[in-house]
């Protein structure tokens, strides 16, 4: 991956991070922040502050959009489809959205344990997803396949195989998260 693929350096990518209210932002200090931990965004978002229709308006799309991929998800799993991105060739780049997605797993990775056992059946469906994704060094993220053909395969067919995959994740978790038994 090059230097166009890396999350640090994407404008697009780093406004769309949640940072932390007592950290500068990062137009004015030049430095990414990491993401808030679930507890700390849970703080911030229950801290007072004064409303703005700017605010109350970023909410409501913010839960608009979950509760519109929520109902896709449980009543046509089929027709979930990711918005994936360009590159400058115009092929799909599915690569800022999937570090968005690792991203979302590291607010509570406890949670994800079940699904990153690498023989797990269920990790095939992260597999598509990790092997877009790496560490600060450069390294594969913890459950992505290491460098080679399988990640190579996963790459290249991420486009296709990813709204599947999702749904599969979703299906997986939702005795769990829903009650209900399977």
């Amino acid at each position: 991956m090059g230097m166009e693929g890396d999350p640090r350096r994407s404008g697009r990518e780093r406004r769309g991070m949640i940072y932390r209210a007592a950290d500068p932002a990062p137009a004015v200090s030049g430095v990414a922040r990491p993401p808030m931990s679930l507890d700390e965004l849970d703080r911030w978002l229950r801290a007072p502050r004064q409303r703005t229709p700017a605010a109350d308006g970023a909410l409501a799309a913010a839960a608009q959009h979950h509760n519109a991929l929520a109902a896709t998800l449980s009543e046509a799993p089929a027709r979930f489809a990711p918005i994936f991105g360009h590159d400058a060739h115009g092929a799909i780049d599915v690569g800022p959205w999937c570090r968005g997605f690792h991203a979302a797993i590291q607010l509570n990775p406890k949670f994800w344990r079940k699904l990153l056992p690498a023989r797990g059946l269920a990790h095939r469906w992260l597999i598509p997803i990790l092997a877009h994704c790496t560490n600060a060094d450069g390294r594969p993220v913890r459950g992505a396949p290491p460098h080679g053909p399988l990640t190579e395969l996963a790459q290249f067919d991420a486009h296709r195989t990813i709204p599947g995959d999702v749904a599969a994740i979703r299906e997986f978790w939702a005795p769990t998260r829903y009650n209900l038994h399977s």
